[in-house]
């Protein structure tokens, strides 16, 4: 790495824990019931550096702000499973509830978009529209 790159960190809290993303990893760090930490680090690439057509600036913004949420949800629901589970949970059971978390998380991430934008663009549009302003 060169002196003059920046090095972009951001994290989140996490239940019982962090989760730190940098510009190739992922890593969460969560407190067990148990009071051992669980540490799960994986590798990233933004969609906008593993797809060039993506990186427009209104439309990476968006991506980015998508994408963003995603992980956080991911890594909410990681230190929540790790945080509360029990250590005897069965591994067909985590492979169950691992298929259908992505589907959940994606719909979360649709549903929390489009009231984002019925509450905080549209909503207040239509109130002005009424009032005549």
């Amino acid at each position: 790495m060169k002196e003059s790159d920046d090095l972009a960190l951001g994290g989140q809290a996490v239940i019982e824990g962090v989760m730190m993303r940098g510009p190739e990893r992922i890593a969460i760090a969560v407190r067990k019931q148990n009071g051992i930490i669980a540490l799960r680090s994986e590798p990233f690439k933004s969609i906008v550096k593993r797809y060039k057509f993506l990186n427009i600036p209104i439309l990476r913004g968006g991506l980015i702000l998508i994408e963003t949420m995603y992980i956080g949800i991911k890594a909410l629901n990681y230190s929540g499973d790790v945080a509360m589970s029990a250590e005897n949970d069965a591994d067909e059971d985590k492979e169950k509830k691992n298929r259908w978390n992505g589907l959940w998380m994606g719909l979360t991430v649709v549903f929390a978009l489009v009231l984002g934008l019925a509450f905080f663009f549209y909503l207040p549009l239509i109130i002005t529209e009424m009032m005549g302003l």
